[in-house]
């Protein structure tokens, strides 16, 4: 038995002895070294995890990561399009509107939207409504697109801000921007309340009852002082 495991260690020496030349040959940068190498690099990339949006992705109920706000507040959209554009789209009903709601963050600098948003399409498929609550810190971006683009107009509010586009004296679309209940440095990103609704013009369209009341209870204490 002892004689027989002397002869393994004398094999394997000597196998040893014959590699280690060999690998000293091939030098850094051989064929044998490159596929190990190879293999290595295969091995790590295999084990590397996905990225985080890969993987919110995968379990099907992610937004896109950031969206351009001409973008999204365009009369343009069709159902088709919503479901295509977000992987997790809820349906909701306002009459006989189908609405379908998603997730929105528009990118991740104070000026950009984080929140909820609704587009509501009439029985020809046609964009009637857009909605949209959630928080931003910086609202002049938005500002500058529902006044260039919608028409909004600012009016008196002792709230952050109070734009009405209207139709005969009545408001149609409008965007109502409130302070949450506490401020704090360390949400530079929720600054601001935001609720908007924008109409498509067309015969009878007008705010919903939701936001009339909110405007109505407004003008009551006062907060909005319309023209």
């Amino acid at each position: 038995m002892f004689f027989l495991a002397r002869k393994l260690w004398f094999f394997l020496l000597l196998a040893v002895a014959a590699g280690v030349p060999y690998l000293i040959s091939q030098g850094k940068d051989g064929p044998l070294v490159q596929k190990v190498r190879s293999w290595m690099a295969s091995r790590s990339s295999s084990q590397e995890p996905p990225r985080p949006e890969v993987q919110a992705a995968a379990g099907g109920t992610a937004a896109p990561a950031s969206i351009p706000l001409e973008h999204v507040f365009h009369y343009q959209w069709t159902p088709q399009q919503v479901i295509a554009n977000w992987p997790s789209v809820t349906r909701v009903y306002e009459g006989e509107w189908l609405g379908l709601r998603v997730p929105l963050t528009t990118g991740t600098s104070p000026g950009d939207l984080a929140g909820s948003l609704t587009y509501y399409f009439d029985a020809q498929n046609q964009l009637r409504r857009i909605t949209f609550i959630g928080v931003t810190g910086d609202a002049q971006p938005l500002v500058r697109l529902v006044t260039s683009r919608f028409g909004l107009q600012p009016e008196p509010t002792t709230a952050a801000g109070l734009y009405v586009a209207r139709w005969n004296g009545q408001p149609k679309s409008a965007l109502r921007l409130t302070y949450p209940p506490l401020l704090t440095s360390r949400r530079p990103r929720q600054q601001l309340e935001v609720t908007l609704e924008l109409n498509r013009p067309a015969a009878g369209y007008r705010l919903s009852n939701r936001f009339r009341q909110t405007l109505e209870q407004d003008r009551l204490v006062g907060r909005w002082k319309p023209f």
